[in-house]
């Protein structure tokens, strides 16, 4: 690839605690190849996948701002159980801004929008209403500032995820959102609009109705402007999104079936691997380190989630062996069932470690150890 830290724009055309401890006694090969199967079979979990996501998508239950990509994938990989009004909700849940759908997070756009793309992203955008990013001025054939500070950030975390650590393309979606570079189709579409009044930061979102149901492309929508995150500096939430969602786009590409935490502790542990100096995950540590009792899996609304602090156990993982083992465990999650610990498993044996239960056992003894949580919510990296 021949990548770009700040591509510039082309106009287009107006148009640790406990820690699973089932989960250690579980051996690889007990990752059935079927489970993909069972899980488009499985109504139940599919009616509930549903559910939940319908209410992050209304802003309903969302603590992190980063709830709703696993979600949506969940209900991507298991509408083949929906049928009737569900499917309809699923499918109107999975789509663009540019659908005039209104079953979609935060509703469609509500005025004209316009585009712009770079070699690797296709930049979606309206000039006025709520969704109209800072700068935009009515006209459709300018593109504001912030459009092309946006593509900057996108620029740096393709350096880093597909340059530096070597992650796999997304899948094309051969310019369903339109955009073409040199005659070239497949740009990841980016779309802007207003989340804050949701609590999103962000989501990935795979399209409805694709024939691959394991192996999806997916597209972006990401807030206007980041202005009601309470950060001092906007920038910081629109670089830690774009690394965190870009990355559910890619790991789409490799297994939209895989378990929800290994999709938000990778996501987490990828902000900061692209964009080290912003930290942010560090909020998450603190109330992770205080959570003894809650596996590092679970998502819980009402007490906390362990899912984004879990991120730690990834860099536990890149500082022991290679920052490679977190991809290459991406890489053999199908063929381990779409199950995370047998894709950690055989990724941890194949760098010569001595498997997913033995590390995650000698990661939870360590993080027993923390002493202290700083009064800024982080703690001190376990030590081996």
């Amino acid at each position: 690839m021949n990548l770009v830290s700040s591509p510039l724009l082309r106009r287009l055309p107006v148009a640790a605690g406990v820690l699973l401890v089932g989960l250690l006694a579980v051996s690889p090969a007990q990752a059935a190849s079927d489970r993909a199967a069972r899980l488009r079979a499985d109504v139940p979990g599919a009616e509930r996948a549903l559910r939940q996501a319908s209410e992050l998508a209304r802003g309903d239950g969302v603590k992190r701002g980063r709830e709703l990509s696993p979600a949506l994938a969940s209900v991507f990989g298991r509408s083949d159980a929906l049928s009737g009004d569900d499917r309809e909700a699923a499918d109107a849940l999975l789509a663009r801004p540019t659908d005039n759908t209104p079953g979609q997070p935060g509703g469609p756009y509500t005025a004209p929008s316009t585009e712009a793309a770079n070699a690797y992203f296709c930049f979606h955008w309206v000039e006025s209403g709520d969704d109209a990013p800072p700068g935009s001025d009515g006209n459709l054939n300018t593109i504001p500032p912030y459009i092309q500070q946006v593509a900057n950030v996108f620029g740096e975390v393709i350096q880093r995820e597909h340059g530096d650590l070597d992650w796999i393309e997304p899948i094309s979606d051969e310019a369903l959102g339109g955009c073409t570079w040199d005659g070239k189709q497949g740009r990841t579409d980016v779309y802007l609009k207003d989340l804050g009044e949701l609590g999103l930061y962000g989501y990935a979102a795979p399209d409805a109705g694709q024939g691959d149901t394991q192996h999806p492309y997916a597209f972006l929508v990401m807030d206007d402007d980041y202005a009601e995150y309470g950060y001092d500096d906007p920038i910081d939430p629109l670089e830690v999104t774009a690394a965190h969602e870009y990355n559910h786009v890619l790991q789409y590409a490799y297994d939209v079936l895989q378990d929800k935490w290994m999709f938000e502790s990778t996501a987490t542990w990828m902000e900061e691997k692209v964009f080290p100096d912003v930290d942010d995950y560090h909020q998450y540590v603190g109330p992770w380190a205080q959570l003894s009792a809650m596996p590092i899996t679970r998502f819980d609304r009402a007490n906390g989630d362990k899912v984004y602090g879990s991120a730690v156990f990834n860099r536990w993982l890149d500082d022991e062996y290679d920052e490679s083992i977190v991809r290459r465990a991406w890489e053999l999650s199908i063929n381990q069932g779409s199950f995370a610990p047998g894709a950690y498993d055989k990724a941890i044996r194949e760098y010569h470690g001595p498997g997913f239960s033995y590390e995650l056992a000698n990661f939870a003894a360590s993080t027993a150890e923390w002493m202290s949580v700083c009064s800024d919510n982080t703690a001190s990296m376990p030590s081996r």
